[in-house]
């Protein structure tokens, strides 16, 4: 069993294992409520980190009941407007086997699925989602 906060240690920890073995540049993460990136002097892609839960499935009848916990890790490759898909479709790469289908300790991944981009004041924001579960009990 575990927590929210837990599952998404873990799915920090993995992207941070991928961040240092990214050697092509300095890759820096921008995360929920933590903005690293200067937009005016940055010059290659980075990546924006959300996790979201949306959903939980009640798995037996028992007083303090097991749930499934469902959500989805969002890899958002955030590159300048007419960089070219290349660096993005590398970074993209390079991040799909640390989460495609991997058990990250209680997280289970999904498949990874790539997404088409869109173009936000100036930078592309093209997506890697994994769908995720783990399990809890209810509290």
């Amino acid at each position: 069993m575990t927590t929210e906060a837990a599952a998404v240690a873990e799915i920090t920890t993995r992207l941070a294992t991928a961040q240092a073995a990214w050697s092509t540049y300095t890759l820096l993460v921008e995360s929920e409520n933590n903005s690293l990136v200067n937009q005016v002097t940055q010059v290659n892609p980075y990546l924006k980190l959300s996790v979201l839960m949306y959903s939980a499935e009640q798995m037996d009848m028992a007083d303090n009941p097991f749930v499934k916990q469902r959500g989805q890790i969002v890899l958002m490759v955030v590159a300048k407007e007419n960089s070219g898909m290349a660096p993005t479709r590398a970074l993209r790469d390079f991040l799909t086997p640390y989460f495609d289908l991997e058990n990250l300790g209680t997280v289970q991944c999904q498949a990874a699925e790539r997404h088409l981009g869109r173009l936000v004041n100036g930078w592309e924001h093209t997506p890697l989602v994994i769908n995720f579960w783990y399990t809890r009990t209810s509290s």
